[in-house]
């Protein structure tokens, strides 16, 4: 477990550093799409490892893989429609997620269940962004229909 923990740290070390190089050089389109993508790869990873680990159980782990990629997607998905930056509109974020993470492998050194509750945290939590975005959606956006730019009124 304390392999598992020092592989989390230098992970999220790694995805803190490549934030810290986007705002020196400037950001890129294509970086933040990189950056994005690579993060989902890493999370696939992460709770895979943790489910076939014995650390959690299957239904559990797909709850918080489901919930982990729906928070992603929710707020790419919202952005790319119009809304400039979804920052701090959902209760567990990826930047959330890794700490809470990284705490419950330290505390898996001594409490055998800590990741196995951790895992719980995690579900519900995502989960409850996920719902808190959709939300946001019908709060802010349009129920009309779009016009194309070309369509004759």
């Amino acid at each position: 477990m304390i392999i598992a923990a020092i592989f989390l740290f230098i992970t999220e070390f790694f995805d803190q550093l490549d934030g810290v190089v986007a705002r020196l050089q400037g950001p890129t389109k294509f970086g933040g799409f990189l950056d994005s993508t690579l993060d989902r790869i890493g999370d696939f990873f992460l709770f895979i490892g943790l489910i076939l680990g014995g650390y959690t159980n299957y239904i559990i782990g797909l709850i918080v893989l489901i919930g982990a990629f729906l928070t992603s997607y929710t707020r790419a998905k919202i952005e790319a429609i119009g809304e400039e930056n979804l920052y701090g509109v959902g209760l567990l974020e990826r930047t959330d997620r890794v700490p809470i993470l990284f705490i419950g492998a330290i505390f898996q050194i001594w409490f055998p269940t800590a990741l196995w509750w951790t895992m719980i945290i995690l579900a519900i939590g995502t989960n409850i962004t996920v719902i808190q975005r959709i939300v946001y959606a019908i709060r802010n956006f349009p129920k009309t229909k779009e016009r194309k730019e070309n369509e004759v009124i």
